[in-house]
């Protein structure tokens, strides 16, 4: 048998072209991404595989002529094991061999540029190692290796030692009008959301997201006091005011420590020049903070000031989290796109907007995440690096596809691409924690709230995560303690009534429930909660009440199977409990994610009729 040379090799549902140096999913049209280090570690194990290489072996081939530490070789198999979904101890590419080094176990085999993918010859460990004995290879590596030092030394260069060091980390006030009685906090929020998305994507800057920021709206805010609430080191903050066609903005960027503005800057100009101001403000930041800064500044994602004004309108109502309020934003959203075709950042909007409706306001799933899933396909279409898009893609395949490794796999990506996105984090907390993986829940959803302590969201799904763990006590105080700062915000009610459902503390739990059902807008699973807590404290009459008003209503809105089924079950009556989790499956109701860790299903578990449902969720072991 010939010995390889450089090209294509398949495992499992992978291809690595060695040539092009990518990693593409088969039926993938984009390579995944991984970093130049984790690439070359990932080719010498595939050429090796079936064999043990030893963690030196690896740190010669990978770093040669260079000293690096054990732990960097770790860091990289680590992130090969993220993207191509290796989960802990699974060990389907990459196998860890105590004491030795590390072994590819997946087959391997080749697919040489004239053959098809149907007659590729298997790959045997003596010719892996006579492609890295080859003229060629060691050409290739040379070649690499002094490609790399140079853009490197090139970088280093252009980059003073403030950029190679921590990232500079900034919060973007909410804008404060001019003159208060014309306030238009859709304009002034907007302004801050749409600085806030453009300074976020350099590297080199840390920025707190919008739900971070959005309660900093006071006319008379002490900007340093905000940003040592926020653990930042800068602030930006302004005024802005629109009077007929013409704008005005003033704006300033406060060292928190010093109480020194770094800049200092006024704008009276047209409103359609409103993205010209944005641009001017975001490359003085990023100049005052990096100084030899010199990559263009993001632009706008739209130069359509309708579409603009539209957009801003939608986000501003979509983080309100009321059904009506996310309803309206899509309105919004859909006639910004309708104005700018083209226009990523409002399809990305959208594509949040509907993946949160099922969740808040009850809208079958059927209904919504098929649209979220259109609207960030189209986002990513027009804009490849859409990291929200891609976050969106990923809670589809949670919740409506129940695609648990997949999801994971996307999750880990996003995550490797930006350790400190908040939304990621969540995410894959959310996923961990319904596929019972409690302890990897708890890490990241801490390390969400850490990257933004002031989210609401967060800090209910907290509480919810250690409920699930069976941690009902910490579940407890840690909801009663978000409940003293998030102005009683209802999934924090909601999840704290659960966990006095599930503690038998039902007249407490009810108290809290009845206040999440007012605050809500109307969500049902308050109601439905309400309705199996009275039947579990034995008020059978109250439960039924409850149940005819649900089913009632469903003949004018949706109302989830999950929760009909989660009455009936607190009745008692199995025939209807298991009737309507089967008609949740069918509709691909969200809520049967929590099939495997709701305690409230604990009774059946045995049963037959749950276990076929059960087996059909396919939930990761």
């Amino acid at each position: 048998m010939s010995s390889r040379k450089e090209g294509k090799y398949r495992f499992g549902e992978f291809t690595i072209d060695l040539e092009r140096r990518t990693l593409t999913e088969v039926g993938g049209e984009e390579p995944l991404s991984l970093v130049p280090k984790a690439f070359d570690t990932l080719a010498y194990l595939t050429m090796r595989s079936g064999e043990v290489v030893g963690k030196d072996e690896l740190l010669e081939a990978i770093w040669p002529d260079t000293a690096v530490e054990e732990n960097n070789l770790s860091q990289q198999i680590s992130v090969i094991r993220k993207v191509l979904g290796d989960r802990r101890g699974e060990n389907r590419f990459i196998a860890t061999v105590p004491g030795k080094g590390f072994k590819f176990v997946a087959e391997v085999t080749r697919s040489d540029d004239g053959e098809e993918a149907g007659h590729d010859s298997k790959a045997e460990p003596h010719t892996q190692k006579a492609v890295f004995r080859s003229p060629a290879f060691r050409f290739l590596l040379i070649f690499t290796v002094a490609a790399t030092i140079i853009v490197c030394a090139y970088l280093f260069l252009r980059t003073d030692s403030s950029e190679r060091g921590p990232r500079r980390t900034l919060a973007v006030l909410p804008f404060a009008p001019l003159v208060s009685e014309h306030r238009d906090e859709v304009f002034e929020i907007g302004m801050a959301d749409t600085l806030i998305s453009r300074l976020a994507s350099y590297e080199s800057i840390s920025v707190k997201p919008l739900a971070a920021v959005r309660k900093y709206t006071a006319l008379d805010q002490d900007a340093r006091a905000a940003g040592r609430e926020l653990g930042v080191e800068f602030v930006l903050t302004g005024n802005i005011q629109r009077w007929g066609d013409r704008i005005r903005v003033n704006v300033r960027l406060i060292d928190v420590a010093e109480g020194s503005p770094l800049v200092a800057d006024s704008f009276d100009q047209e409103l359609t020049d409103i993205f010209s101001v944005q641009d001017t403000i975001s490359q003085k930041v990023l100049s005052a903070l990096s100084p030899h800064f010199s990559a263009p500044v993001r632009t706008s994602g739209t130069q359509n000031l309708e579409a603009y004004r539209y957009y801003l309108q939608g986000r501003y109502f979509a983080f309100k989290l009321t059904p009506d309020e996310i309803r309206k934003a899509i309105e919004f959203l859909e006639k910004a796109v309708e104005a700018d075709p083209g226009y990523a950042d409002a399809y990305a909007a959208i594509a949040l907007a509907y993946v949160v409706l099922p969740v808040t306001s009850d809208v079958p799933s059927q209904m919504a995440f098929p649209k979220a899933k259109a609207a960030a396909e189209k986002a990513l279409e027009l804009q490849k690096d859409s990291a929200s898009a891609q976050l969106v893609l990923a809670r589809v395949l949670f919740w409506y596809d129940w695609d648990w490794r997949e999801s994971e796999r996307r999750y880990r990506i996003s995550i490797a691409n930006d350790p400190d996105s908040h939304d990621a984090r969540l995410g894959i907390a959310h996923l961990l924690s319904a596929i019972g993986r409690h302890d990897e829940a708890m890490t990241e959803v801490r390390k969400a709230r850490q990257l933004d302590p002031y989210s609401r969201v967060s800090g209910a799904l907290e509480g919810q995560f250690l409920m699930y763990a069976g941690r009902l006590d910490e579940a407890e105080t840690t909801l009663r303690k978000e409940l003293e700062t998030d102005g009683g915000f209802w999934v924090t009610l909601i999840h704290l009534g659960m966990v006095l459902v599930q503690k038998g503390e039902y007249e407490k739990a009810l108290e809290y429930l009845k206040q999440a059902s007012q605050r809500s807008g109307g969500n049902t699973e308050t109601r439905s909660l309400q309705g199996y807590a009275l039947a579990k404290m034995g008020d059978t009459d109250g439960a039924l009440k409850v149940l005819a008003e649900l089913r009632s209503a469903g003949s004018r809105r949706p109302v989830p199977p999950y929760n009909i089924a989660m009455i009936y079950n607190g009745l008692g009556r199995k025939a209807e409990t298991l009737e309507w989790l089967e008609k949740a499956f069918v509709e691909r109701d969200m809520r049967m994610t929590r099939l495997k860790v709701d305690r409230k299903w604990d009774g059946l578990r045995d049963d037959p009729g749950f276990k076929a449902i059960f087996e059909k969720m396919r939930f990761e072991p």
